[in-house]
């Protein structure tokens, strides 16, 4: 039996706080990069120019690299990179 390829639509669950997220995103999408920039920086995510706070960085490899992340698939090499690889071994 074949299954269905439909695109599904992720919903996430009513929260308690959702009129309030409503607000804020409606607010976020009014604001220039400038202020949504300055928002950041306010809530302490980042520093005013632009690095992350200390909360907000990590020397752990699976929060640099996405490939290390659970349930990541290892990145796979391009198709014209395979055929010169493939070339180079069969003249080689």
């Amino acid at each position: 039996m074949k299954r269905s390829r439909r695109a599904q639509t992720f919903l996430p669950p009513p929260h308690p706080n959702a009129d309030a997220h409503e607000r804020f995103v409606a607010a976020f999408r009014r604001m220039t990069q400038a202020e949504r920039f300055q928002t950041i920086v306010d809530a302490g995510i980042c520093t005013p120019d632009g690095k992350f706070t200390a909360p907000y960085t990590s020397d752990e490899p699976s929060m640099r690299h996405p490939e290390t992340w659970k349930g990541a698939r290892p990145r796979r090499a391009s198709k014209t990179a395979s055929k010169q690889a493939r070339k180079s071994a069969a003249n080689g």
